[in-house]
């Protein structure tokens, strides 16, 4: 073993610094004491540890707020749109799909499908469908 393996691995970092392969992350303690881990990148240890310094304050001041990834509203219709196009490019059995897809389309016509749950998927599906052995 090499002397910076194993000056690596007898490494002292303060409290709330660790590293992962050649990559510095800081563990920040939230107001409710719950933690959270973002990695700083191949920096210094200075400058994890300043990082760290204003993340921390940011979190004590209820200043930070992770930033949120913005999705965008996208009708069901559009989805079921391109589902029935992949079938038909991939798959035999488009036609069955393509008729179901339309019901589909028919119940949840013109919203997000951000919009519908699971419950009115389930309450759908229950309401069309026949008991077992009927037709």
């Amino acid at each position: 073993m090499s002397d910076t393996a194993t000056h690596k691995s007898k490494e002292r970092l303060p409290r709330g610094i660790r590293r992962r392969g050649s990559r510095l992350v800081v563990y920040l303690t939230k107001n409710d004491g719950s933690f959270e881990r973002r990695s700083v990148g191949m920096v210094s240890l200075e400058t994890a540890k300043r990082q760290r310094a204003i993340w921390q304050r940011e979190i004590e001041e209820s200043r930070y707020i992770k930033p949120k990834p913005r999705t965008d509203q996208i009708l069901f219709s559009k989805i079921c749109d391109k589902a029935v196009q992949y079938f038909k490019d991939y798959t035999l059995s488009w036609d069955a799909i393509e008729s179901r897809v339309a019901r589909f389309k028919e119940w949840w016509a013109g919203r997000t499908a951000e919009s519908i749950t699971t419950e009115e998927i389930d309450a759908m599906l229950l309401a069309n469908v026949a008991p077992r052995g009927l037709k």
